[in-house]
C-alpha cells in the first residue's frame, strides 16, 4: 500500500509530508493544527490532529502512518552507501574497517523512513565533497523526521472539538411555544377532540419544530459539513 498523492507522486520528504497531511484531513477527517502547550510563552505549540468529523478514519490513518515510516531494504541503503563514496572524498582504510562501517549505517538509517534516509544519502555530495561522519548525516535525517516521529502519537491522542453547550430557550423561544401550544389546543377543541388532548400530541409537533429549526442554525454554523 502506498500513500496516496493528491497530484503527482511526491519528489522529496516535505512533498510527502504535505501530501499526506492533505490526504490525513480529506479522507480521514484529521485536520493537522497548532496547540498551545505554555501560558508563559503563547509561541510554543505543538503539532496535533484535530477531528473534522465525529468519527475519523483512525484505521485508515494508522495504515497510512505505517506507510510513511517503513524503512528502506537493506539493499537500498547499501547501493545508496556505495554510490556516495564514490561521489566524495573518503578516507583511506582497510576492507574490513569499510564492510563495518557500511553495516554500522545501514543499521542506524533503520529507524529512519525510506524516502527521508535515501533523501539524504543521495543528495549528500551536492553540498559536500566529503565522505560524512554519522552525526552529520542524523543532524540532516532528524531535520526531515520531525513531522513523522510523532505521527503515531498524534492519530492515538486525536483532539475532538469541544461539544456546543445546549442553548438555554430565550423568553422569546418560550412565548413561540405557549402561542403553538394555544393554537393547536384551540384547533383540537374545534375538531370536537377532548378540551384537554394527550400531551404527546402537543410535545410531537413542538419537537418536530425545534428539531428542524436546530437543523437549520447547525447548517447555518458549519457549512462545510452538509452533504
Amino acid at each position: 500500500m502506498t500513500v496516496p498523492a493528491t497530484t503527482s507522486s511526491p519528489h522529496t520528504p516535505a512533498d510527502r509530508d504535505r501530501s499526506a497531511v492533505a490526504w490525513f484531513e480529506q479522507r480521514c477527517g484529521l485536520k493537522l493544527a497548532d496547540r498551545q502547550i505554555s501560558f508563559e510563552n503563547p509561541s510554543l505549540t505543538e503539532k496535533v490532529f484535530v477531528a473534522t468529523r465525529s468519527n475519523p478514519d483512525l484505521t485508515q490513518a494508522t495504515k497510512w502512518a505505517a506507510e510513511l515510516l517503513k524503512s528502506a531494504p537493506d539493499s537500498d541503503l547499501e547501493k545508496a552507501l556505495a554510490t556516495l563514496s564514490l561521489l566524495v572524498a573518503k578516507r583511506q582504510s582497510d576492507d574490513g574497517a569499510e564492510e563495518l562501517q557500511l553495516a554500522a549505517y545501514v543499521a542506524e538509517l533503520r529507524r529512519y523512513p525510506a524516502d527521508i534516509a535515501l533523501s539524504v544519502i543521495t543528495n549528500w555530495h551536492r553540498t559536500s565533497k566529503f565522505w560524512p561522519t554519522w552525526l552529520e548525516l542524523q543532524e540532516q535525517l532528524d531535520a526531515l523526521f520531525g513531522f513523522r516521529r510523532r505521527l503515531l502519537w498524534m492519530i492515538q491522542n486525536v483532539e475532538y472539538p469541544p461539544a456546543q453547550p445546549e442553548e438555554r430557550p430565550s423568553d422569546a423561544d418560550v412565548d413561540a411555544v405557549k402561542a403553538i401550544r394555544d393554537r393547536t389546543l384551540a384547533a383540537l377543541q374545534s375538531s370536537g377532540r377532548p378540551k384537554r388532548p394527550e400531551r404527546g400530541v402537543i410535545d410531537d409537533r413542538l419537537e418536530a419544530e425545534r428539531v428542524r429549526e436546530r437543523a437549520a442554525a447547525e447548517a447555518a454554523l458549519h457549512p462545510e459539513a452538509q452533504p
